[in-house]
Order: C-alpha cells, then structure tokens, then sequence
C-alpha cells in the first residue's frame, strides 16, 4: 500500500524561499527573533506557510530557538569537516557519472573563479560545488548537503562582507 505524500503549499514554498533568502542576505539579522505575526503580515500569507518555514529554517540551522542563528567558527569547522567527507565521496562517484556537459560547466566555474568579480566567484564556486554533488546520483547526499549549505553561506556572508 502506498501513502501519499502532502505536496507543500505554493505559499510555504514561496515564504520559505523569501525567509531563507532574507536571511541568507542579512535582512534578518543574525540574532534577530523571527516573529510569525510580523512575518505573514509582510509577506502577505497566513501563518501556518510562515510557520512551516521557521521549521524547515530550524532544521537547516539558519533559526534556533526563534532566532536567527549567529554561527560560530566552531559551527563552521564542523560543518566543513563533514562537507569534505561527503564532497570527496560525491566528487569520486562525479568522476564516474558526469556528463560531457557538466564537465564543460565545471570548467566555465574554474575560469570564472579565476577571471571573474567577487559576486561571479561566489556564484561560480556554488555552482561548481552544485554540479560535482548532483552528479553523485546519491539523493540523501545532495540533501544533506544542501541542508549544510545554508549555515555555510550564511558564514560566508558575513565573512566576506562585513
């Protein structure tokens, strides 16, 4: 017997992206405690998507205990300690499965890190990593590392403009 599987709402999926994205840009501040109220009146949905989204945000760790998270260097060498792991693995399994196409977007990604502005690194070496992990063709790795990624780019935020 099969079960389905409640697709999330157009509205969680559309608060979440703008939270997450918030969040991520510093809009929300590190520090700051999310209040659903304030959040479904800006973003102009009922409580329930916002609140679906603070859950999510809690367990990629962008939001603990209604706050935003403030990483710390701890936080970030434990996270890069097992994306090295898992990186290395996916990276070995890429060199297996990687089409022809990917390789060349992998090689746009090394020459824009070399050639290109801040903004164009930053975006090229997500892409480059988003490649080498898709092409594992492991779906519990590609989500485990997406759910890493926020708290790293989050730190890499407010490393690299602040």
């Amino acid at each position: 017997m099969t079960q389905d599987k409640k697709k999330p709402s157009l509205a969680y999926r559309q608060a979440y992206e703008i939270m997450r994205d918030m969040i991520l840009r510093g809009e929300i501040a590190q520090g700051t405690k999310v209040v659903e109220e304030k959040l479904a009146a800006s973003l102009g949905v009922s409580r329930t998507p916002i609140r679906d989204s603070i859950r999510k945000l809690e367990q990629e760790g962008l939001i603990v205990g209604k706050k935003v998270v403030t990483p710390t260097e701890a936080d970030l060498r434990n996270r890069f300690q097992v994306r090295m792991l898992l990186e290395g693995h996916a990276a070995r399994s890429a060199a297996t499965f990687l089409p022809d196409h990917e390789l060349a977007a992998l090689r746009e990604c090394v020459e824009i890190g070399q050639t290109g502005e801040l903004e164009e690194i930053m975006k090229a070496n997500e892409a480059f990593h988003d490649i080498i992990v898709k092409a594992s063709n492991n779906p519990v790795m590609v989500q485990i590392i997406d759910q890493m990624q926020s708290i790293i780019y989050l730190f890499r935020r407010t490393v690299v403009y602040i």
